[in-house]
């Protein structure tokens, strides 16, 4: 996840999330000092105004910026925007390990408020298929951040979720809806015999995109890795 411009200031909670998201992506580890650093910038924002119930919120300098997520895909300016910013943060502080005690009890705050607010949304909202949340966007930020070891009473539904997916394909290879790469991102991560299928579903649109996607394009370099590592994993 970055803001716009690309080299964004590493004082916001975006920019933060993006350069811990691609440590991880790239297995490049962290020093101590820098994680310690992230991990204090992202808990110090747990429920600020503009947070999503309550997590973790962006910093007034990049509340008028374009944001994306890692994959590059953006964001716009609602409240899909705050609760996936909120869900990678959580993802960012579980990736970056044990810290310090304020980042681990503002993580465990921050989980809390999302579950329940996911509690409150299904209630309100019934008819919401199992394994999702409110729109793709925010489904598939729940996923990254399940995967990572957080929502304990949400990872359970992930199978569910991916029965949805598979019904939401469409005959390019990807799924009415939702965001092509971002998705990727968290199939590759869910270690479920349904996610690999749904990663062969999109497997000849990886195989399509490696061909054409310029290098110069913008998050060019991710993308191509993301459908090597989809096409390896099929």
């Amino acid at each position: 996840m970055s803001t716009q411009p690309d080299r964004a200031s590493k004082l916001t909670l975006a920019g933060t999330i993006d350069q811990v998201a691609e440590a991880n992506f790239l297995g490049r580890k962290i020093p101590a000092v820098q994680r310690r650093s992230a991990a204090r910038l992202i808990a110090g924002r747990l429920g600020l105004p503009g947070g999503y119930a309550g997590a973790f919120a962006e910093t007034a300098a990049e509340r008028s910026r374009t944001v994306r997520v890692f994959t590059g895909e953006n964001l716009g300016r609602n409240a899909r925007r705050r609760h996936v910013l909120a869900e990678e943060a959580c993802r960012s502080l579980r990736l970056l390990g044990r810290t310090t005690a304020h980042a681990s009890a503002a993580l465990q705050a921050a989980d809390n408020r999302l579950l329940a607010q996911i509690a409150q949304v299904r209630a309100r909202h019934p008819d919401t298929p199992r394994g999702t949340f409110c729109c793709p966007f925010c489904t598939v930020s729940v996923w990254r951040h399940a995967t990572a070891g957080g929502l304990r009473t949400f990872a359970p539904e992930l199978r569910a979720g991916l029965r949805h997916l598979r019904s939401r394909r469409d005959a390019a290879g990807g799924w009415r809806t939702y965001p092509f790469f971002y998705t990727l991102s968290a199939l590759l991560e869910i270690n479920l015999p349904a996610a690999r299928a749904e990663l062969r579903h999109a497997a000849p649109r990886c195989a399509r995109l490696l061909r054409k996607l310029r290098a110069q394009a913008p998050y060019a370099e991710r993308r191509r890795e993301l459908l090597r590592r989809v096409l390896a994993a099929v």
